[in-house]
Formats: C-alpha cells, structure tokens, sequence
C-alpha cells in the first residue's frame, strides 16, 4: 500500500508583481498618440476628478498615406493610397512594374494609380496633379496614358465617357460603331431615343439596339471588384528636423498628446472636506491621476531619447534618401541602456515626420544582412539597383554576375538572394533586360 504523509514544506520562488502604476506606464508607452486618448478615457473613466483634453487632429492637416513616401523622386506627393496586398493599387502597380523599367516614368504612373478612388477613377484634376507632383503636363498624361493600358480596361478614366471608351476601344475597336459614338457623340445616348438614334445615325434599328446591347457589357466602376478602399490617416508622433547650424531634432508632437487637468472643485472639496470616506475616495482619484500624468510624462522622455538616437543614426535615409544603416533593436537598446522590450514599446506604432516623409518610426531599424556582413537589406538593393543601372544595354549582368561584383566589395550573397532582391526592386532577369533593349534600339533605328 501507499503510504501518504502530509508535511509542511518551504519552497522559495521570485516573481514580478507590477504594480498599476507600472502597468499603467507600460500600456501609455505603447500606444500611438491617436490611441492614447481613448485608453486614458477607459481607464479614468470612473475618476472624477481629471478630464482629459483631446489633441485637435484638425490643426496639423490630415495626411492619406499608404505608401511610404518623401520628397524626392521617390515620393511625389503625400495623398496616395494605402496599399494591401489583393487592392486595386497592388494590382495595377505589379502591371507597371513589367510594363516599364524602373525611372521616374513608372514612379509617375504608380503616382497616378495612387491617386485613383475605389471605383478606378482619376477623379483629381490631372494639371493640378502634375503642378503637386513637380512635373510637366505632358509628363503625367504620357503616364496617365500608360496606367491606362492596364487591367481591368477603364482603369485611369477621368470620367464616365472616357472609361466606356476605353473599353470600347479595347473590346471591339477603335472604329467600331459603340467606340466611335462614345469618343464622338456622347449626348446622344441620354438625349436620343433608340429609333431617333437610328434615323440621325442612318442605321437600323436592330443595330441600335445591339449598340445598347453591347453599351450595357461595359463596366462603369472597373475599380469596384476590389471592394472599396479605406483611407487611412496617420498623425505624426514624432517630428524629425534640423535647426540652422544643421543640428537634427527630433521632437514629440505634443499637438497629438492628450493632457489631464484637475477639476478645481474636487481640489477644493478634497481641502475642506470633513468627511473621511470621501477623503479616501479622492486621494486614490488623485493618485490615480498623478500615476496617469508620470507615465505620460515617462513616455514622453522615453520616446524622444529614443526617437533622437535613431533618427540621427539614421540620418542619411530620414534627410537625403538614402539607404538604411544597419541597426538592430538589441544594439539600440544597449547604446541607450532600455530593456529591448522597453525599446520595441517605445517604437511600435508611433510615426515619424521627416524630410522623406511620414514614416513608422520602427522602419529605421534595419538588421544587417548577417554576421559576416554589416551591410543592410538596404544597402544591398540600392547597390543592385545601381550596378543594373550602369549596365552594358545590350549585354546586361546576370544574377551571378551580380553576386561575384558584390562579393568582390565584402557582401557575400547566394545567386538566389540576389535574384530576390532584383525582382522585388522591380527588374526582369537579364535576358528579358536584353530583349527589351535590344527592341529599344530597333525603335530607334
């Protein structure tokens, strides 16, 4: 049989217990400005005596981003869609990327697909886009013309007559009867009816009404498989300049910060009351809201010590576009003597206004490519890019080729890797790089 004995015992374990105000100061840490108002509101909301007053979005101006963007070549301007990976923009821009080679024709025409609504449409006034953007006029339509050649046929129209016509022309024709009367007659198919349209037109009325027939196959919303598209606005948490002796800031936007303030009365009544329970009452509230108050503070000091380091570490990619440095969280961390969970909770989700433009502020950290080389994912793209750039036209580098030249400069890749990072940089295989100039120089023959 067994035999069980009960027995005191004594065992000695550590454990860490957060307090709330601890808790508190590491949820304020994390959250974004935009989010930060709401939180506090939750969690004060049984405290009367602090309100919090929320940041005025509306003073900054609203920014539509979805792509990262400057304002160099790169980035046109600020209002262009967020992309995901199965939307109308993704789409159309995979097409341009095999349509045209890297230069700013193709950063031109993705402008112009980031500029189009959730129905495919260019509803902005195309001289106003090109004045916005820095180019010429005959610069955006050569653009526009090529968006314009993507699927779904219609994409790029400026108006309903133009997107009919667009996929008139493609579907049955230049000259047919349908593409003819909506490049030429437009009015006629809301002022006429089928039998008036016959006899101004001189054709017959089963002809008519094939031309309705055929009118009504059209797609007027070629955009509108891909659902419709949310907007999304992003407030700048940090902002990054520098003064005129060239010394870089970076500074937390306090526009986007809520504040607390006391109500006086509670302040008053806490002085004068008799009362013990209501005392008691109000001192948690009062140590409720001086915890609140320190952890934004904390935040505060923690995001810009942090934000500082980066950005100038940073500075070449922030203020001149130019590649990443590497930088891994652990490194930073150690530099500014955080926990690396501190460092990732100071950083995550908070955005960065810059010379390129509005950026998540975790985008500055980049980890190098491997233990054997400092370099940056990057670094290494923008040195591809720039071999393929000064390529021989006719006989272009292959993807080996590429890797013996960035080995013989301490970057030791595999082929594979580098075949990768070509085609996400957009360019096709060197054979298809051959062909295409080869052609190129045939048209110009």
């Amino acid at each position: 049989m067994l035999n069980h004995h009960l027995q005191p015992q004594l065992n000695q374990s550590q454990n860490l217990a957060l307090t709330p105000s601890m808790m508190l100061s590491i949820k304020v840490l994390t959250l974004p400005g935009v989010e930060l108002a709401d939180y506090l509101q939750e969690t004060l909301v049984g405290n009367p005596v602090v309100e919090i007053v929320y940041p005025d979005y509306g003073r900054w101006g609203t920014h539509e981003v979805a792509r990262t963007v400057g304002r160099s070549d790169d980035a046109l301007v600020a209002n262009v869609a967020d992309p995901a990976e199965d939307d109308l923009y993704h789409f159309v821009q995979q097409q341009i990327a095999w349509m045209l080679p890297a230069g700013k024709l193709r950063k031109h025409a993705e402008f112009i697909i980031g500029n189009l609504d959730q129905d495919g449409y260019l509803r902005a006034d195309i001289s106003v886009l090109a004045h916005v953007a820095g180019i010429t006029l005959d610069e955006l339509l050569k653009a526009l013309d090529i968006v314009q050649q993507c699927d779904p046929a219609g994409i790029g129209a400026r108006s309903l007559q133009e997107c009919l016509w667009l996929q008139a022309s493609r579907r049955f024709g230049p000259e047919h009867d349908l593409t003819r009367l909506l490049r030429d007659e437009w009015e006629i198919f809301f002022s006429s009816s089928p039998s008036k349209m016959s006899r101004r037109l001189g054709l017959s009325y089963e002809e008519v009404l094939m031309i309705f027939r055929q009118l009504r196959t059209l797609e007027p919303r070629p955009g509108a498989f891909w659902g419709g598209r949310t907007t999304t606005y992003l407030y700048p948490d940090v902002v990054a300049y520098k003064d005129h002796r060239d010394i870089i800031h970076a500074e937390v936007n306090e526009e986007f910060q809520p504040r607390l303030r006391y109500l006086p009365e509670y302040v008053h009544i806490r002085q004068t009351t008799q009362e013990s329970q209501v005392r008691e009452f109000l001192s948690a509230c009062f140590q409720q809201a001086r915890w609140a108050a320190k952890a934004l503070r904390q935040r505060q000091s923690t995001l810009k010590k942090v934000a500082e380091y980066m950005v100038g570490y940073q500075e070449a990619y922030a203020f001149r576009n130019e590649p990443l440095r590497s930088l891994r969280a652990q490194d930073l961390a150690a530099t500014l003597e955080y926990h690396e969970s501190t460092l990732r909770r100071a950083i995550a989700g908070k955005i960065l206004s810059c010379p390129k433009g509005l950026i998540p502020l975790s985008t500055l950290l980049c980890e190098p490519l491997g233990s054997s080389c400092d370099a940056s994912v990057d670094m290494i793209k923008n040195y591809i890019e720039t071999l393929i750039h000064h390529e021989n036209p006719l006989e272009p580098w292959s993807d080996a080729t590429i890797t013996r030249q960035l080995a013989e400069r301490g970057m030791v890749l595999a082929r594979r890797t580098v075949s990768k990072y070509r085609q996400e940089l957009g360019y096709p295989p060197a054979s298809q790089r051959k062909q295409r100039n080869h052609l190129d120089q045939i048209r110009l023959r």
